[in-house]
This record gives structure tokens, sequence and C-alpha cells, in this order.
């Protein structure tokens, strides 16, 4: 399951695998799935909204309608979990994007039938609280503010005429501010805007990453480079010394110079993965920046379609929530496949590691031993003292 991109932006705490047991995961689960739950029902009440009634299952060119509308998003899903993170042609940020979806699912250590019966909750709560109440909720307060400002006949019919004055670019948007009519066009708005505040949050978090990786690092090359510069005249300082003394060979003085030159700047590198080439800091924020990117449009496109679904189908939980289901559940299976893959990967990784060990470790010991075995080179004799002839048997 995605830890933050089900029915509605921000669902969620962002939990990983591991850590605090399978039994404290369900729990925390359960609670905020709860707490957003019982929220959906309490303000519905206080509002007058009928939920249950929005569940329209007969409808059944609703849900088709809906499956059809939701392949593009599955294809996206399936762009980003299926290849390999060992591809070397594909992106870093697509990379760095994959591992990141994978690595965060929060029920990955669920088997696939508790997983499934968890998301069908999870969805249900989410579709009765963003669309249910808050879409609707909105929707209403806004149409409500558009008629008092006397604002409908602009949205219903002059805005349409000019639309179709602009021939078929903008054609068919009479036709469909008819049919939506003033309420459905303040849902528009109110999708529009929920759409763009979630690409905006996966914009502006990355941005905030990639300052704090900045500044960390820059601090490290300081640190870094000004060690790199006291060794350098500690050695430099010596050189001079031994040089002054007439002590030392042409080599060390040689060294000693190039010691006392300074450093030369050298660059922190990071990767993003297997198969994924080392690049400085500044590349580094690039493909942050692009992660981003890609991310924010998968999110948006995901929130954007869930909306439509609720609004061209009039308000019909059934065919959203069913959309929404069937995403989670897709993106469940291309998890576990994607982790399986690199579970299988780093286990072989890590035998060949453990074989190049071992290699290392016996090709040492055999040195050591030829060295043992080498007879040691006779001693020069001291100059001015004569050889003693070897004694005739």
């Amino acid at each position: 399951m995605m830890p933050s991109g089900g029915p509605g932006p921000g669902k969620g705490p962002n939990w990983g695998p591991g850590g605090g047991g399978v039994d404290r995961k369900l729990a925390s689960l359960a609670a905020y799935t709860g707490l957003v739950g019982s929220l959906a029902i309490a303000i519905a009440g206080l509002e007058g909204i009928d939920l249950w009634s929005q569940f329209r299952w007969g409808e059944l060119d609703h849900l088709r309608m809906a499956v059809v509308a939701s392949v593009p998003l599955q294809l996206l899903n399936a762009a980003l979990l299926l290849p390999t993170f060992s591809t070397n042609e594909l992106p870093a940020g697509l990379k760095a994007l994959a591992g990141h979806y994978v690595s965060n699912n929060p029920t990955a250590d669920l088997s696939p039938a508790a997983e499934a019966a968890f998301a069908v909750v999870d969805v249900a709560a989410g579709e009765l609280l963003y669309r249910g109440v808050a879409l609707t909720f909105l929707g209403h307060w806004l149409e409500d503010r558009v008629y008092e400002g006397g604002l409908d006949e602009l949205l219903t019919e002059q805005l349409p005429a000019a639309a179709a004055a602009l021939g078929a670019v903008g054609g068919g948007v009479g036709p469909v501010a008819s049919t939506l009519g003033v309420y459905g066009l303040c849902e528009c708005a109110v999708a529009a805007a929920v759409t763009s505040y979630v690409v905006c949050n996966v914009l502006w978090k990355s941005e905030r990453a990639v300052q704090r990786l900045e500044l960390v690092m820059g601090a490290v090359s300081s640190a870094a480079e000004k060690a790199s510069r006291t060794a350098a005249a500690r050695r430099g300082a010596s050189g001079d010394a031994a040089a002054s003394s007439g002590e030392g060979s042409a080599s060390k003085q040689a060294d000693a110079a190039a010691a006392a030159a300074g450093p030369k700047p050298g660059k922190l590198q990071m990767a993003f993965g297997p198969g994924t080439p080392a690049v400085d800091v500044q590349s580094a924020g690039r493909v942050m920046r692009s992660s981003a990117a890609i991310q924010a449009t998968r999110d948006g496109a995901q929130s954007l379609l869930l909306n439509a679904v609720f609004i061209a189908t009039g308000g019909n939980l059934a065919a959203s929530f069913a959309v929404s289901l069937a995403n989670q559940l897709i993106i469940s299976a291309l998890q576990r496949r994607a982790m399986q893959r690199m579970r299988k990967r780093n286990a072989a990784f890590a035998k060949e590691l453990l074989a190049l060990t071992k290699a290392q470790r016996k090709t040492s010991k055999g040195a050591v031993q030829a060295s043992q075995l080498v007879p040691e080179p006779p001693k020069p004799e001291r100059p001015g003292k004569a050889s003693q002839a070897p004694r005739q048997p």
C-alpha cells in the first residue's frame, strides 16, 4: 500500500517496513483508520450528509467508466515499480522514486490476505472522509458563495459561450458545464485545489530535503578540506625541515613541495541505488528534484483521477471506492514483487561478497607463507675487511 497516496493527500503516517513489530504497526494503522472513519461519520452527522446513500452499486455504467478511467494511472504505477533497479538505462530519479515507494509500505509485514482486508477498511474510511464528506461539504459551501455573489450565470452561461467562441478548442466546455451545473463546477474547483496542494506539497518537501542535503554535505566537505589542509601544512613543514638539514632524498623533497602547494579539491559523492553511478552534491540535488517531479505527477494524477470519477458519476462513492481499492491492491502486489526481487538480489550480492572476502583472505595467507620461505640475502661485508678463504676439507 501507499503510505500517503490513497484516496486523498497526506493519508496517514509514513511508516516503513521493520521497526516496532507487526503488532505495533497493526495498532497504529488501525487507530489511524478508525480515527478517519469516525471523523467522517461524525462530521456527516453534524452536516446532515447521508454517506451510505452515496454508495450506488447498482449503477454499473459508473463502475465500468471508473475502471476504464483508472487504466492510465495503473500504467504509470507499473512503469515505476515493474522495472528492475539494476537496469543501468533507468534514470536515477526513477530509481530513487521506485525505491521510495517500495520501502515505504506500512503493511509490508502482513500476509497478502491481511493486507487486502486492511486495504478494504482503510480505503473505505478514506473515501468516506475525503470525498463523501470533505469534497461534498466544500462543494456545497462554494456553491452557496457563488449564488451569493451572483456568479452562477457567469459559470453556466457566459464562460461556456466564451469557450464556444474559440471553436474546437473550447467547444466541449458548454455541454460539460451544463451537465455539471454550478455544484459540479464548484466540486471541480475544489478538486483542482486539492490536486495543486498535493503537487506543491511533494515539491516543497523535496526542496527542503535538497537544502538539508546541501547543508550537511557542505559542512562535511568544509571539515574534510580543513583537515586536509592541516595535514598538508604539517607534511610541508616536516619536508622543509628535512630539506634544510640536507637529509632526505629528492623524492621526499618533491613530495613536501607538493604538500605545501595545498590539497587538490575533492568532491563528495553519493549513489541512489544499485546500478546507479555515484554523483556529486549538485547532481544529487538534480536527481532528487527530478524524482520529486515524477512523484508529484503521479500523486497529482491519482488525486485528480479519484476526484474526477466521484464528480463525473454524480457523487457515487461506489465508483471512487472501487477505483481506489483496485489502485491500492495493484500497488501492493507491485511493491511485494519488487521487494522480493530486491531481497534475492541482496542475497546474491552477499554471497558474492563472502566469496570475494574468502578469496582475498586465501591470497593474503598464501603471500605471507611465501614470504616466510624466501631466504634472507647475504649481509654485505664491511669495507676494508678481507674475506676469509673457505676451509679445505
